[in-house]
Formats: structure tokens, sequence, C-alpha cells
């Protein structure tokens, strides 16, 4: 789906250069809409064969063209994309990624991690050209940051360098012609980042509630984006931020209290809340205190039942080494009041497939996850891989319906909230003294319900704005970054912001820039790294590759393509051969594959218009009857209510 160009509904509407009946089948890179966007057009245009991805590609993208389909109705409806046949490639028996599974006879794909968002692939496609000769062409898709020598990005394993020797490789180039600053990839340069900006955010907490409260707004793409900040904020508060935060006191001052306790029991609460007097007891203190506490169902004296841990064995040796514990206890209480909502319903969804999928495992490998980095761990300050999981679980919360209660999870340092928009807003009405920092959609800011939160936020000097993605410049956060360069923080700065849903503001809000460590591309290095770079055995000297230059403006793609052509020159030991770089345009020729040449581009004969013909009436009668379905459904849901 083309996104951004003024021609871009005209271009997605176009005419395809095949007739979609006749495809057997489509290979999904992954789920953002540049790539997957039409697959419901294709749909509601007669392609009825399956769609081959992983199962997490399958259900980010499902999310994404629903909501597709709620905004671009004329190109596709939601009837089109539940259509859709989404295969898992991955929950293949003996499945790995790299390696390749036939999907139909002479023909198999391989597909192999690309770490630009969750399930994201490159593609590779073995065909038999004839009775004794194979032929393969590899997909990049988009390439992520990620790699075996450096994985700074916290979610998603490396990148993996094509193992294959392909005839023919098509490359994105979205960053073709930049070199990125080394410190956009390095983890301990963008925590240091955030670092900076919420302990800045946080001098902004109001120590009198009619001061009114700090918010940090933060704009950010639904699929992965928001889940990367979810875990770099975790990480920071909970591991780098903690002593900064918390206050740590002994739960037990007096003896006495102590005593008391040791006849009475401890209610539940404090044992199981993070904010536990176990909290900072060693792990061997831990398990003891569970054998020599025993949780009870007791009777008050008013005759309600209290949960409690009671001392079953009440000897005096017991008692002194039960003493001893909690002596050895401490609480810990907040310095700082924190608390971040996510309120993107979208974000919510997707949100919900990262905590399923972050902890799914290789099932020839038990102890090894297919997805995640295997540094996140340490980022979150986790003891194994099974306490990673406790904590994606409750970080990855998300929030399935919209008319479903707010998911909330106390952590030790902050409290996190899945909920809707307009509950974040009450939320933050309620209580002041606290820095609320809020994860919404759009990463853009033009549209969505943080459009909302910019109009209330941006006026506020207590307040700040942290962009994290790509903006165009005539976006609302492309026109706030630019802002954000001035150094204008005061009330002097006057932005005019091209969204109906935003008035001309006076920005008094601090707005910040984080992007382009967040960035899911590859620079120019990455891309030449990923061309040239094999992981298998040397080259063979008679197969040299074409690549095709895709995904990316003609600028960019000529500059990639000098780069290309330069470092092929080179012809470095064991690297793989380039002998041809293409620069294709949208005149809709084809290049076929097996005799290694553009086809003449050759009218349409009267048979394929009039196929063509045939197949538009048969899909719009039959989108024709899903409306009338839907009208019908609706009436009958008027009635019943």
């Amino acid at each position: 789906m083309t996104q951004g160009e003024p021609d871009a509904r005209i271009l997605n509407a176009a005419p395809w250069p095949f007739v979609p009946a006749r495809l057997k089948f489509v290979l999904l890179t992954h789920a953002h809409l540049d790539h997957c966007g039409l697959l419901g057009r294709l749909m509601r245009e007669g392609f009825s064969g399956p769609v081959y991805c992983t199962r997490f590609t399958a259900e980010l993208a499902r999310i994404n063209l629903l909501n597709a389909a709620r905004l671009s109705s004329d190109l596709f409806t939601e009837f089109d994309v539940r259509r859709i046949n989404f295969v898992a490639v991955d929950e293949y028996s003996g499945f790995e990624f790299g390696r390749y599974i036939e999907l139909t006879e002479c023909l198999e794909a391989a597909f192999c991690l690309s770490s630009h968002i969750g399930g994201s692939c490159s593609i590779g496609i073995r065909w038999r050209a004839n009775t004794t000769d194979s032929r393969e062409i590899v997909f990049s898709g988009d390439l992520g940051q990620n790699t075996g020598a450096n994985a700074p990005q916290p979610l998603l394993a490396p990148r993996q360098p094509l193992s294959m020797t392909p005839n023919y490789l098509v490359v994105e180039s979205t960053y073709g012609s930049r070199v990125r600053d080394t410190a956009y990839g390095s983890e301990v340069a963008r925590m240091a980042d955030l670092e900076r900006i919420v302990l800045d955010a946080i001098q902004r907490v109001p120590s009198d509630n009619a001061q009114g409260s700090a918010c940090l707004v933060i704009p950010c793409f639904s699929i992965h984006r928001v889940q990367e900040l979810l875990v770099d904020l975790h990480s920071l508060f909970e591991v780098r931020l903690k002593g900064r935060i918390l206050a740590i006191r002994p739960a037990f001052e007096e003896p006495s209290h102590i005593e008391k306790t040791l006849q009475e029991g401890l209610r539940a609460s404090r044992i199981e809340s993070p904010q536990s007097i176990l909290t900072y007891l060693s792990e061997s203190d831990r398990e003891r205190f569970h054998e020599l506490f025993k949780r009870q169902e007791v009777i008050s004296p008013d005759e309600k039942i209290k949960t409690r841990f009671v001392l079953t064995d009440l000897s005096a040796e017991r008692k002194e080494e039960a003493r001893k514990i909690l002596q050895r206890a401490v609480r810990p209480s907040s310095l700082v009041r924190i608390r971040v909502f996510v309120d993107s319903p979208m974000s919510n969804r997707t949100t919900a497939v990262y905590q399923q999928e972050l902890r799914k495992r290789d099932a020839g490998h038990p102890q090894r996850c297919l997805y995640r980095n295997p540094a996140l761990k340490d980022h979150l300050g986790a003891r194994d891989e099974a306490d990673t999981d406790a904590i994606l679980s409750k970080l990855f919360a998300g929030k399935s319906r919209r008319d479903t209660p707010a998911v909330e999870h106390e952590f030790l340092t902050y409290s996190l909230t899945f909920c809707n928009p307009e509950e974040t807003e009450t939320r933050i009405k309620a209580k002041t003294d606290a820095l609320n920092i809020i994860l919404s959609g759009s990463g853009m800011a033009d549209v969505g319900p943080v459009t909302k939160h910019l109009e209330r936020e941006l006026p506020n000097p207590r307040s700040l704005v942290m962009l994290t993605g790509y903006t165009p410049g005539s976006s609302v956060a492309g026109r706030l970054r630019t802002f954000s360069k001035t150094g204008a923080t005061g009330p002097e700065g006057v932005l005019q912001l091209p969204c109906k849903e935003l008035p001309d503001s006076e920005i008094r809000a601090r707005v910040e820039d984080v992007g382009p460590y967040y960035s899911g591309h590859t620079d120019q290095t990455g891309l030449l790294d990923f061309m040239f770079t094999t992981s298998g055995p040397a080259p063979q000297g008679d197969i040299a590759t074409t690549v095709f230059v895709n995904h990316g403006d003609n600028e960019v793609r000529n500059k990639l393509r000098t780069a290309i052509m330069a470092r092929a020159s080179e012809k470095r030991n064991v690297e793989r051969q380039v002998n041809a770089v293409e620069v294709p345009g949208r005149d809709h020729r084809w290049f076929d594959l097996n005799e290694d040449r553009w086809l003449p581009l050759e009218p349409e004969s009267p048979e394929e218009t009039r196929d063509k013909l045939l197949i538009q009436i048969y899909m719009e009668q039959r989108r024709t009857n899903d409306l009338l379905s839907e009208l019908l459904r609706a009436n009958r849901d008027s009635r019943r209510a």
C-alpha cells in the first residue's frame, strides 16, 4: 500500500499487472501496511490462496488490515480481511529459520529473521528452472538494526545473514543513502538520553496539587514502537533509576512490632505486592520465609475472612529464626509517583500479540526463544528466562477490546495501565502529584488519541513531548521535530499544526526527539553488509547476483546502487559477487528469472481484458452481498437493543 504520496489513492486502486484469481499463494515478509496493505483488495478481486508468513506476522497483519479497512473501505472491507487465509510457516513440524520448506512441487521458501518488527523475515525462494538447474531469489523485506555483532534494540533477536547464494536479491533502500551516527546504534547512549528526559520530567512534578500535573506524552506507532518503549521504560525505572525513585526503609522499626507479627501473622497483601517486605531479601531468606510461614484464612473480630501468613511452628528455635529474617526485611516506598498509560486501542491489541509471541520457544531448542533478543533478560533485570516471561506477561498485558475494563499492574517503582483514551484523561485529572507518561497513537501525531493529549499538554510548561519515530516534515510530529531543533521552549514559540483536531497551539511544553535510536531500518552500511556477507560456504565462482533496489525514493535508490557497485568492484574474499544492479520503475514490466532479462511491455489481449472485467463484476457483486449482510446484521442488533 502506497502511503503519504499525493497520488497514493490512485496508485492503490490501479489495476493489477496480473489476474488476482490466478495467483497460487502470497509470501509476506511482515505486517506493516506498506507491505501487506493491499491484501484485502487482492482478496476482494479474486485471490483465494494462502498467505505464507510467521504466526507473529499473521496476528499483527490481521489487526493492521482490519484497522485499515475501516479507514480505506473503498479499497476493501473487513469481510475481505477476515477471508485471508494466513498460514504460519513457523508452526510447521521441524521448521527452522533459514531452512527451506516445500510450498509446492518444485518450489521452496526459507524465512530468515530480519529484526525489523515482530515476526518480520527476509524470504528466499528456490525453484527448479529445468530438470537439472535450480535458481534462487531473496527478498530482504525491511531490515532492522540488530545484528549478531551489535543488537542494541531491546526486543528482537538479530537479523540473520544469508546462507544462500541467490541469483537475484531484492533489497529495500529506505536509508540507503545514509550512514547513521554510531551513537544511535548504542543501547548505552539510548538509555542515557531516555534517562535525561525522564529525570527532567520527574523534576516537573508539582509538590502542590494546585499547580497542576506533569505529563510526558509519547506519540508512537502501535506496532513495535509502543512495545520497545514499554521495555525501555521498565528497564529505566526498575533497574537504572530504582535507587533514585525509591526510599528503602526497615519493614519493622521496633522489636515489639516483630513480636506482634510473629503472634498474629502478616497480611497477605504485604507479601504479594511489589512493595512486599520480602522484596529485598536474599533468595534463600525468601525460600526459608515460605517454609516457616504458611498462608491461612483467619476470621477477624468483625467476622470477616482475612488472609495472613502465620508462623506454624512456635518453638523458640523457629521463632528466633523467623525474627532474624524479619529484621533483615525492608520495605520500599516511592519518592515520586510514576504512572504509565497505554491508551491506543490498536496498541493494546498489538501489545497482547507481542506478549504471546515473544515468549514462544523454538520447538527444536526449548530453552531458546524464537524471536526474543537474548540480551532482553539483562535489560529487564530478570533472574532468568522464566522471570523474563513473567515480566513480559505484565508489561505486555494489553487490552483486547475497547469495552473491557482497564488492565492495571503495579511494579516496584511505577504503575502501568492499559486503557481507553478517555480513561487516561480521567485518571490524570483525579491525581496531580504524579508524573504521567502517556504512550498513544499515532506516531506521526496527525490522527488518533494522541491528538487530544497534545492539545491538552502542549501549552503546559510542566509537560514534555517525546518523538520516537519517522515523521514526514508535513506531519504534526514532523513540525514538532522542527520546532524542537530551534530550542524554543517558552511562550514565544508558536507552531502551526496541520491537523483539524489540533488548533494552532502556543507551545510551552518541551519537545524531545529520540526517533533515530528506535529506527526499524538499517542504514547503508547495514544494507551493504546484508547483501555481501554470507554465513554459509564461500560463494561459488560461477554464480553472481543481480540486485534489484526497491522500497525507497529514486534519489536514495540510485545512491545505494552506486554504493553497491563500488563495494562489488572491491571483490573482497568470501563475499557475495554482484554482477548487476537494477533500479526498476513503475512501468509494470516483467523480468524473466529463468532467462535473466526484462520482457518487452506487451499490450493486453482482448481475452485478458474480458477475463479481468468478468472477475471485477463478480467481485463487485460479492462486495454488494457482503454489505447487504452487514446491513441485515446491524438491523437485527438494532431490534434487539
